[in-house]
């Protein structure tokens, strides 16, 4: 990452201002630390994975100043939302990286209803695509987005649910085998094996004694 960038001289600010960031993400590659080098850095963590975010995607190119937007336009993200996004890189990572990708596509200019496609397309997760679908129908008809989730946990708690329901039922069919080759004939050995032995104990005996 830092041998690549290297290369490039800083000979205006953009490109200055490209390379002081980027010492950043150096600094927390060699530190092992993110919040380290943030501190040092002076900045956030959101920040932090933005520049990483861009640089991964575009290169030196990625860490240069993007376009500003407004607060009040439409397809910026409310930092509260970008919070909960930084707080979900502990539990679940993979999900938090891709809601950051949709951040940056957003942030880049692209609609909301081409990132929630792409976030689809990506994943190829059939209940991330059926939520994306449902956003973006939200987004064009303009109807609650709060009561529009609240419909869709319950759909998606309903097939969780049948799916568990479906696989307890399959469990019985799934135990014939171990049943048949394996625990029952260690019952009938326990059980008959006595038996069996005292039976020819006896037997053989009765056999010699005739002949």
């Amino acid at each position: 990452m830092a041998q690549a960038a290297r290369k490039v001289t800083a000979k205006d600010p953009g490109e200055k201002l490209a390379h002081r960031r980027l010492t950043v993400l150096e600094l927390a590659q060699r530190l092992g630390n993110v919040s380290e080098a943030c501190r040092r850095g002076g900045i956030d963590r959101t920040s932090f994975y933005d520049w990483k975010r861009r640089f991964q995607l575009e290169g030196l190119d990625g860490l240069k100043d993007l376009p500003p937007i407004a607060k009040s336009h439409p397809m910026s993200t409310a930092p509260e939302v970008v919070a909960r996004i930084e707080e979900l890189a502990f539990a679940h990572p993979e999900l938090s990286e891709e809601l950051r990708q949709i951040n940056f596509e957003l942030r880049a200019g692209k609609a909301r209803s081409e990132a929630l496609r792409n976030l689809a397309d990506r994943t190829g997760v059939d209940d991330l695509s059926s939520l994306a679908a449902m956003l973006i129908q939200t987004d064009k008809f303009g109807t609650s987005v709060a009561r529009s989730l609240r419909v869709h946990s319950d759909t998606l708690r309903t097939k969780r649910r049948q799916r568990a329901e479906e696989a307890a039922a399959k469990t019985g069919v799934k135990m014939v085998f171990p049943l048949v080759f394996c625990i029952f004939p260690a019952i009938w050995v326990v059980t008959i094996g006595p038996a069996a032995i005292k039976f020819v104990e006896v037997l053989f005996p009765l056999a010699e004694s005739q002949k």
